[in-house]
C-alpha cells in the first residue's frame, strides 16, 4: 500500500530515534520552531513499511526546498515530487503552503487518502483550511485546530464508479515542549511536540446509503520541531477497516490497511 497525502502536516517517513517528552510549558515562546526563509533546504531520511502488503522496510532521501510566494506565504518543492517513496510530511508541505502568525504555524493545502484497493487516479481529496499546526504561546495539552467537514465524493472500486459522502474530522494536537530530542545520531535542543488525528465515515451513495467505512480514527501523526531548525522527526501511522458492506460492492477490495512511516532530519541549509 501506498499512502499520498496532499495536506498539512507533519508527516513522515525515515530512520529517528526519540527522547523524553516531559513538558517545559512556556507561554510565552520567543522560539523560532519553523524558519521560513526562500531557498531553505531540508534533508530527510524516509522510512517506511507496510504491514498488510508485507513490503520490505525503504529508506530514501528526499530535499525539501521553501520558496517565498509573497504576503508571508511559503510553498515548497520536493525532489521527490510525484514519487512513490516521497515522505508524508514533505508531499503534505510540497501541496501546500504556510504562513505564520501570533506565534501560529498555519497550513492550507489539500489531504489525499489513497487506499489499498482503490484505482489509480481516485484518491479521496480532503481540503484543508487555516490548519493551526503549532502554537508556540499555547499551553501544551490542548487542541490546536479541530475541522468538520462532509465531502460528496465518487471513487472507482474494482472498475466501476461509486458516489460517496466522506464525514472528516481533523484535529491538531499541542503535545509538549521537549528540552531535548535525539533523531538519527544527532540530540537536539528546545523542541516542540504536536500531533495529528484523522477521524473518517465513509457512506456509498447507491439506491440507499450502504456505510462501508465505519467512524474510526484512520490516521495519527507526532510531529517533531525543533528551534531554528524545523521539522526534525516526524511519525505517521495510518490504519483502517471497511465494514463487511464493502463486499458488496467490490468483493475483491481489501478490507483492512495498516502502514507505518517516518521522516528524520539529516542535514539542512539555505541553497
Amino acid at each position: 500500500m501506498r499512502l499520498k497525502f496532499v495536506l498539512l502536516g507533519f508527516l513522515g517517513l525515515a530512520l529517528a530515534s526519540c527522547s523524553s517528552d516531559e513538558d517545559n510549558v512556556n507561554d510565552v515562546n520567543s522560539g523560532n520552531y519553523f524558519p521560513l526563509s526562500n531557498n531553505y533546504v531540508w534533508e530527510y531520511e524516509n522510512k517506511d513499511t507496510d504491514e498488510i502488503a508485507g513490503l520490505a522496510e525503504n529508506k530514501i532521501i528526499e530535499e525539501l526546498t521553501a520558496n517565498a510566494l509573497g504576503d508571508n506565504r511559503f510553498g515548497f518543492t520536493s525532489s521527490l515530487e510525484g514519487d512513490i517513496n516521497q515522505g508524508v510530511a514533505t508531499g503534505i508541505l510540497s501541496r501546500g503552503t504556510l504562513t505564520k502568525s501570533n506565534g501560529q504555524l498555519i497550513y492550507n493545502g489539500n489531504f489525499s487518502f489513497n487506499p489499498d484497493g482503490l484505482d489509480a487516479g481516485t484518491d479521496l481529496n480532503i481540503p484543508i483550511q487555516n490548519l493551526i499546526i503549532y502554537d508556540k504561546n499555547k499551553s501544551t495539552g490542548g487542541v490546536l485546530s479541530s475541522v468538520k467537514q462532509q465531502l460528496d465524493q465518487t471513487i472507482v472500486l474494482e472498475g466501476s464508479s461509486v458516489p460517496v459522502t466522506i464525514d472528516v474530522e481533523l484535529k491538531t494536537i499541542q503535545n509538549a515542549f521537549i528540552d531535548q530530542f535525539n533523531a538519527g545520531d544527532i540530540t537536539y535542543e528546545d523542541i516542540l511536540k504536536t500531533s495529528l488525528v484523522l477521524e473518517l465515515k465513509i457512506d456509498a451513495n447507491l439506491f440507499i446509503p450502504v456505510n462501508i467505512l465505519p467512524q474510526q480514527e484512520v490516521f495519527t501523526q507526532v510531529n517533531f520541531f525543533a528551534e531554528d531548525i524545523g521539522l526534525i522527526f516526524s511519525e505517521s501511522d495510518l490504519n483502517y477497516n471497511f465494514s463487511d458492506s464493502l463486499g458488496q460492492i467490490a468483493p475483491n477490495f481489501p478490507t483492512n490497511g495498516s502502514q507505518s512511516s517516518s521522516q528524520t532530519i539529516v542535514n539542512y541549509y539555505f541553497k
